[in-house]
């Protein structure tokens, strides 16, 4: 298990923009991820720039996962182009477009798959020995929940699966592996994506316990399982899998 990747540096480029800087990190942390999540990049060549955001359009609950961003596609690559108007919520604008960097571009933008990379990178943000600056993290959630007007139980089905620093790495990686195995099985909406998480750590506690090799497959046959009985529980604790996987 290699540690957490300490996105802190980050928080630098949002008190004082160097755009050399900004894309020198952007590289090194495309780097990390890739050995970290073990999946290749998508978009191999990136740069970033910032601009002021005139004629910048209204977030909306529709594009608040695009928030500040404008993102253009071109034969040199991939051109980020993030508008100042993010002010110290900078790091987390920079975080959310690293992890899209692995995603498949015709599920990059569904809601389903922005909202789990939301999950992901608030909870990197949130705990370990890494965690960002905790006014700031507080207040892009704030953002977040507001412009979507999000239910309490809607972010709580996300929730929780990247806290632990024994499973966070492994979880990480099924997580991004099945998006990359099964792209066309995502759908655009919130629920199927938390129902993929369910099974991604489902498969990682069980290899913890019974000290076998997790299988993309076995997280595929139990998100199946799951919508052909429609009887999804979350179970986060280990004690709690081990109580009911011997019954």
């Amino acid at each position: 298990m290699n540690d957490r990747i300490d996105f802190r540096p980050l928080e630098g480029l949002a008190d004082e923009w160097d755009e050399g800087k900004a894309n020198d990190l952007f590289r090194e942390y495309l780097k990390k991820l890739e050995g970290y999540l073990d999946i290749a990049l998508i978009d191999k060549h990136v740069s970033v720039s910032i601009a002021k955001g005139k004629g910048l359009k209204e977030i909306t609950a529709q594009n608040v996962y695009g928030a500040w961003v404008v993102r253009n596609y071109s034969e040199k690559g991939l051109e980020l182009t993030i508008f100042e108007e993010c002010g110290k919520l900078l790091p987390y604008v920079l975080i959310r477009e690293l992890y899209s960097c692995f995603l498949a571009r015709q599920v990059r933008d569904f809601e389903s798959i922005q909202h789990a990379v939301n999950v992901v990178l608030l909870e990197d943000a949130s705990f370990g020995k890494y965690r960002l600056r905790k006014e700031r993290t507080s207040e892009w959630r704030k953002f977040i929940d507001e412009t979507r007007r999000q239910k309490e139980h809607e972010r709580e089905r996300l929730e929780g699966y990247f806290i632990d620093d024994t499973l966070h790495q492994q979880v990480l990686r099924h997580l991004f592996l099945y998006l990359r195995e099964y792209e066309e099985l995502i759908k655009e909406k919130t629920e199927n994506i938390s129902n993929v998480l369910i099974q991604v750590y489902w498969s990682n506690i069980l290899e913890l316990l019974l000290d076998k090799t997790g299988q993309i497959d076995l997280i595929e046959t139990l998100r199946c399982l799951n919508l052909i009985f429609n009887a999804v529980k979350q179970y986060r604790a280990l004690l709690e899998y081990e109580k009911f996987l011997f019954i």
